[in-house]
């Protein structure tokens, strides 16, 4: 296999932490389309309890809004 092929196949396999919390997150940008991550963030902190870093919280909220533009 080379390297591009390997590459494309991996990116569609790759499990996110968040993706537990995805349909939830997607209705909050849905919502309030201008929640940043850093609210995004607190929101699973109070709902959750779960503590994720602000660079995995950022990332995935981009990831989000790739994936369902407004």
């Amino acid at each position: 296999m080379a390297p591009e092929e390997y590459q494309e196949l991996s990116k569609y396999n790759h499990k996110h932490v968040l993706d537990e919390h995805e349909i939830v997150i997607v209705s909050w940008l849905e919502k309030f389309p201008d929640l940043s991550a850093a609210q995004i963030q607190d929101r699973l902190l109070e709902h959750y309890q779960e503590r994720y870093s602000d660079r995995t919280v950022r990332r995935y909220t981009n990831h989000i809004r790739t994936l369902y533009p407004r």
